[in-house]
């Protein structure tokens, strides 16, 4: 592969990877609307890895590959 090929590969793999956590805080947030009453102890614990997930994301969004400028 040559080294573009490569980069473009790396990238799409990076945003297959945060679309698939995106999708998987979508899916908790939406158990927590469907539920009814008030925060229990399993609640607070789902809400809690929700943000660790979402650190995570941003963790791995910084971690994408710089834009490559484009040759004059």
């Amino acid at each position: 592969m040559s080294a573009i090929t490569d980069f473009a590969a790396k990238v799409e793999a990076n945003f297959a990877a945060t679309k698939a956590g995106i999708q998987a805080l979508d899916d908790k947030i939406t158990a927590f609307q469907n539920s009814p009453g008030t925060l229990s102890a399993t609640d607070q614990a789902a809400l809690d890895q929700i943000v660790t997930d979402s650190a995570a994301l941003v963790s791995q969004t910084n971690a994408l590959p710089p834009t490559v400028a484009p040759a004059p």
